[in-house]
């Protein structure tokens, strides 16, 4: 079924302090390994069994097979975990899944129509999943103005243009996601989720990246937006070592000679301008503006962020 806008706005925008179900707890998802056969589905018995490296004339399709079977189950698990818990969308969504494995067990031996059911369900998925991004943007941003009297809603979009957006996930379980405008490096947005897929902090960002790599000619702005003002202090760290990467073009290691560099895309960070999602106010301006927490970002944490 087709999760649309309005309906996962209103499962959102009404719960959206709800907790996810516990990630031990994800109906039909995949668990099991061509190691464990017991706990795998038939047609993941037939991708497993085709994997045979001495069947080589299969090995392209097969390969395909368990590429798309990653990806299905992926996107079902990322979609499943950021709905609000037992919400008529969620509760859809995992009756679409259980009937896509239905369909693809369906197929036997049938190699083609194996790959062919595992692409439709990954295709459903990453339009659902950019969906429900989208939705959440809204529903924090809703009537609020950039500095410059926009949208904010639109602004984040802009930036958030290319979809799937990048994304890390932390050693607490949080993810940053963030993405840039086609054609238009310098203009990014980036959104920090924790574990139970809501929405902590939305950012903007305008001539940071690659803004410590060669002359500086404008002065980059840095802008968040907070949704939940109690976790600034594991904000800020986080977004800061996200933009020291982004100033130095990502894919850094920050190892031995290379360390001095990303010491240095911290030290001369721009400011970063913080404001609370809950602000009455809703404008871009300093009504609706945080302090900052003096924390830091640790110099090895830039070398998270690749792209």
């Amino acid at each position: 079924p087709d999760l649309t806008i309005a309906l996962v706005l209103l499962g959102l925008c009404m719960s959206v302090l709800a907790q996810a179900n516990s990630i031990l707890d994800r109906p039909y998802a995949n668990l099991g390994s061509c190691n464990q056969k017991d706990k795998l589905r038939p047609a993941q018995k037939v991708i497993c069994d085709a994997s045979d490296p001495h069947l080589t004339h299969y090995n392209s399709i097969v390969g395909a097979m368990m590429e798309y079977d990653g990806a299905a189950n992926g996107h079902y698990i990322n979609l499943w975990r950021d709905l609000p818990m037992d919400s008529p969308v969620q509760k859809r969504v995992i009756a679409a899944q259980k009937a896509y494995l239905e369909r693809r067990d369906a197929c036997g031996k049938d190699y083609g129509c194996i790959l062919r059911t595992e692409k439709a369900r990954t295709k459903e998925l990453y339009t659902q999943q950019e969906k429900l991004e989208k939705a959440k943007l809204a529903c924090l941003t809703q009537a609020w103005e950039t500095a410059g009297g926009g949208p904010l809603e639109q602004r984040l979009l802009d930036g958030f243009n290319i979809f799937p957006w990048r994304m890390v996930t932390l050693a607490n379980g949080w993810r940053l996601q963030w993405g840039t405008m086609p054609d238009q490096a310098s203009i990014q947005s980036v959104a920090l989720l924790d574990s139970k897929g809501r929405i902590q902090a939305l950012g903007t960002a305008e001539k940071l990246y690659r803004s410590q790599l060669g002359q500086r000619l404008l002065e980059p702005v840095l802008r968040i937006y907070v949704a939940n003002v109690k976790s600034l202090v594991e904000i800020v760290p986080v977004l800061s070592s996200w933009a020291a990467a982004s100033c130095l073009r990502f894919n850094q290691s920050c190892d031995g000679e290379e360390r001095s560099k990303c010491q240095a895309a911290l030290a001369h960070l721009p400011r970063m301008a913080v404001y609370g999602l809950h602000c009455k106010a809703r404008k871009t301006t300093l009504s609706c503006g945080l302090p900052s927490p003096a924390v830091k970002a640790k110099v090895e944490d830039i070398g998270f962020y690749s792209q």
